[in-house]
């Protein structure tokens, strides 16, 4: 029992399993709203299809296991968020105090106090701006129906043994999928406007 309960906290960060999405992207824009990558157990790529059109495929990477005490600071820190905040889609700050006054927010209040809280245990930290897609129009009223997914916002924690570490505080056990996909830059805004997104697979 003490060898399951001490791998509790390194399951908040593994990515969640079996899941590939693949979109495609038009803009009016030269440039790729994504950048191909390789993050924490996915594999993001990017393949030109025409001028303004790309093929983006998310997918996990069979990134090896990391030893589990290094990262119990970080799923201890989502927790400690999670247990004092409630989602609410509708309400949302850039300043943590006022997060935790109100005791609810969204993604953008969960890593406001997640940053500090990361900052405060010797972390340094940056945010990712982008999007999470999903079939279920209902999650949120930024729900964006021609993209199929919501604007969203997570962050990335360096760590001196793994890098960057991502950690959506909103997301079930803190963990990204294969939904989640980060946009060049924190321009969001910028670039979905005049985007579509055709979805050709999630599972």
């Amino acid at each position: 029992m003490r060898a399951a309960s001490a791998l509790l906290p390194l399951l908040l960060l593994l990515p969640a399993p079996g899941r590939t999405t693949e979109v495609r992207f038009r803009t009016p824009a030269d440039a790729c709203p994504v950048e191909p990558a390789e993050r924490w157990g996915w594999r993001v790529e990017v393949y030109s299809e025409a001028p303004g059109q790309w093929l983006v495929r998310t997918q996990a990477s069979g990134q090896a296991l990391p030893d589990p005490e290094a990262l119990r600071p970080l799923a201890e820190a989502v927790r400690a968020v999670k247990a004092r905040m409630a989602y609410a889609s509708d309400a949302w700050t850039e300043d943590p105090d006022q997060a935790l006054r109100a005791g609810r927010g969204n993604c953008i209040s969960f890593t406001a106090v997640l940053e500090r809280d990361l900052k405060d245990l010797g972390y340094r930290s940056r945010r990712v701006h982008g999007l999470l897609f999903s079939p279920d129009a209902s999650v949120s009223p930024y729900y964006l129906a021609p993209l199929h997914a919501t604007p969203h916002r997570w962050l990335e924690v360096f760590t001196a043994d793994f890098g960057w570490v991502p950690l959506d505080p909103v997301a079930p056990q803190g963990r990204l999928t294969g939904r989640h996909v980060a946009l060049r830059g924190d321009d969001t805004a910028g670039w979905v406007r005049g985007m579509t997104v055709e979805v050709l697979r999630w599972d």
